[in-house]
């Protein structure tokens, strides 16, 4: 059975989410990183997406069925929905995988590559002032 939801506050998407087997994401448009692909992760569901929605996301496949044919996606669909093993094996890899990608010591590597370290000074309008305060 499929349902699709309008707009859902937090806690109905929570709600939403603690009753759902896996995640369907059949994307055929967009680009860039999929907020709902990754919400998905974080909340621990098997998903099944296209390659448009795996579009930014380092090493999706270890983490993500990715299918783009109706038959391959189907399969992959019925092999969760079964509980088969294997299929399920990808969830085992969400937490080191979002923490690796996404934790906050990515992000302040990030931010320091881009900015540089805490307390770096930058000309602005004429004037040296810190750039940004990363804690440590």
């Amino acid at each position: 059975r499929v349902v699709v939801y309008g707009y859902l506050s937090d806690q109905e998407l929570d709600a939403l989410y603690a009753r759902t087997r896996q995640v369907i994401a059949p994307l055929r448009f967009g680009a860039g990183v999929k907020g709902k692909i990754l919400e998905a992760i974080q909340k621990n569901r098997p998903l099944v997406t296209t390659s448009i929605g795996m579009e930014g996301i380092p090493d999706a496949d270890t983490v993500m069925h990715i299918a783009d044919s109706v038959d391959e996606f189907a399969a992959r669909v019925i092999a969760i929905q079964r509980g088969e093993p294997e299929a399920l094996a990808k969830v085992e890899a969400y937490p080191a995988w979002l923490q690796a990608n996404f934790g906050k010591e990515k992000a302040a590597r990030i931010i320091r590559e881009d900015f540089g370290p805490p307390g770096k000074t930058l000309p602005v309008n004429g004037q040296c002032e810190p750039l940004l305060q990363v804690a440590e």
